[in-house]
């Protein structure tokens, strides 16, 4: 209760002060109080990884974002609304520059199109006068056409999935006060009628970078079966049979893996979503470690399906919510692994979509 008693209490004193931690001089017991709740804060700020979830718990509902939570605060501070993007440099992007070396670039995205089945049944509309929609103009009588397009893109087809993608209920359901998201930012602090006003992708900038494919399918001889588990041991032998160890996951790079599933994406598109395997929870949290900036997959999830556990959606929170890392789905992979491409350079950049939790995305690497 004595969490639950300074969450409360601190709520009450300016979240600017903690920038003077143990500076001001307490007026009364109240503010002696006040100044207990701010010290207190600065030290556990330190240590939010081990603030349990039954921490949580107790969590004042009137408090729309505690300054320390289970994963919270960040690491690049409170306010922080980048995640793992900060780990990118004028360093990172030079060193990326270096992988190019045959002057190839490959498109690792499957063409947006109307009519596939869709694992969330999201849908996409493309509406066209069906002859120009304008002109003629001028002496030349110039025609143009146009197009209307509806649905949930930031959702559909190969896609990238923001920090405001995934959040967690701490508290009781339906109180917004306790869904909170990367950086313990809350939804009823955050989230609108007309998106997020805060980790938004528009805040996401472009990305270059060391990318790095760890091809699964190859190794194994065949496509991953739907709810394989990947697990570490895996990753680190097909790592090496690519020639490669797990000192080339550096800090700044992008880390994909290939189940051989794309291959599926026009051939079969209901077998395509309708399972996929994905990482374990210890895995996830191993490659988090590593400092890296993205993950993806040619696959309709991070996580095994069929579930192998009662916690689904847990890799996606891992990286988005917990680590501020980003993810891509549905990728087609097959170019790199064609090309027994492992690293290469990668650029990306997402369609700034002010207040949405994603974007349509088509990702490149050049080698």
């Amino acid at each position: 209760m004595l969490t639950a008693f300074v969450f409360r209490l601190a709520q009450r004193t300016n979240r600017t002060n903690l920038s003077s931690c143990g500076k001001q001089k307490p007026r009364g017991i109240e503010a002696a109080l006040q100044q207990f709740a701010l010290i207190f804060f600065c030290v556990t700020s330190t240590l939010s990884s081990s603030f349990s979830i039954a921490d949580a718990a107790v969590i004042d509902s009137a408090i729309e974002h505690p300054l320390t939570g289970p994963w919270w605060p960040s690491r690049w501070g409170a306010e922080d609304q980048l995640g793992a993007v900060n780990h990118l440099s004028s360093d990172t992007v030079l060193a990326a520059v270096k992988l190019i070396e045959r002057g190839k670039v490959a498109d690792l995205s499957h063409p947006l199109e109307m009519g596939r089945p869709d694992f969330h049944n999201r849908v996409y509309t493309l509406i066209a006068a069906g002859g120009p929609s304008g002109g003629p103009v001028g002496t030349n009588k110039y025609m143009f056409n146009e197009e209307w397009i509806s649905g949930e893109i930031t959702g559909i087809g190969t896609q990238f999935d923001a920090l405001s993608h995934i959040g967690r209920q701490l508290g009781d359901e339906g109180n917004n006060k306790t869904v909170h998201y990367y950086n313990g930012f809350s939804h009823h602090e955050i989230g609108t009628r007309n998106g997020f006003l805060k980790l938004g992708v528009e805040n996401v900038p472009p990305v270059f970078t060391t990318g790095i494919l760890i091809d699964l399918a190859a190794h194994q001889g065949a496509m991953l079966r739907g709810g394989t588990v990947i697990d570490k041991a895996l990753i680190l032998a097909t790592l090496k049979g690519q020639g490669m160890s797990e000192e080339d996951i550096i800090s700044g790079s992008v880390v994909f893996w290939r189940q051989g599933r794309d291959q599926l994406w026009q051939r079969a598109p209901e077998e395509y979503i309708s399972s996929t395997a994905g990482l374990d929870k210890d895995t996830a949290d191993w490659l988090a470690n590593k400092g890296i900036v993205a993950v993806g997959s040619d696959s309709i999830a991070m996580e095994p399906i069929p579930p192998v556990n009662d916690r689904p959606a847990e890799i996606h929170a891992t990286f988005l919510m917990e680590n501020g890392i980003y993810m891509f789905e549905n990728l087609d992979l097959r170019p790199l692994s064609n090309a027994q491409v492992y690293k290469f350079a990668f650029s990306f950049a997402p369609i700034a979509f002010v207040g949405a939790q994603g974007s349509p995305a088509r990702p490149y690497a050049l080698y």
